[in-house]
Formats: structure tokens, sequence, C-alpha cells
């Protein structure tokens, strides 16, 4: 079983690379050119990928952005006892 957690927002967006530039950490990795550090989704698929999940992201042309987090459910371990 899994969880997924699901934000999206209606912003400018993100390019069309930018799944790529988080996960290296790029700064500033934004459509609008907004200041910003770029490390925030970068710091979240980083720690969600060790804990065995995963991060998708959808940016239509239009703007907006979802960001998809998907993790392992956790074990009832009550049930085991």
């Amino acid at each position: 079983e899994s969880v997924e957690i699901t934000i999206t927002d209606n912003g400018p967006g993100m390019p069309s690379d930018a799944d790529i530039l988080i996960y290296r950490g790029a700064r500033g990795a934004n459509a609008a050119g907004t200041p910003g550090h770029g490390i925030g989704l970068a710091t979240v698929a980083r720690l969600v990928t060790r804990l065995g999940g995963s991060v998708r992201f959808e940016a239509p042309a239009e703007g907006g952005t979802t960001v998809r987090l998907t993790l392992r459910a956790a074990e009832d371990r009550r049930r085991n006892r």
C-alpha cells in the first residue's frame, strides 16, 4: 500500500526541464524569473527518494504546477503483536 500527497498551485508554472533541475538542486528553477533558491523541492525529492517513494511533477504550459509525492504506507505493528 502507498500514500499519495498531491500539492497543486495556480502560479506561473515551471519550465519543462524543471524536474531535472530540481533533482540537481539547481538554484532559482522557475519559469517566471521570481527569486528563489531552488532547494525546497530538491530537498523534498531527495528525502522522498531515500524513503523509497517517488516524486512526480506536472507543469502544463498554461501555468500552475502539481507535485505528487508517493510513499509506502507505514506498517501497523500493533497487528503483529
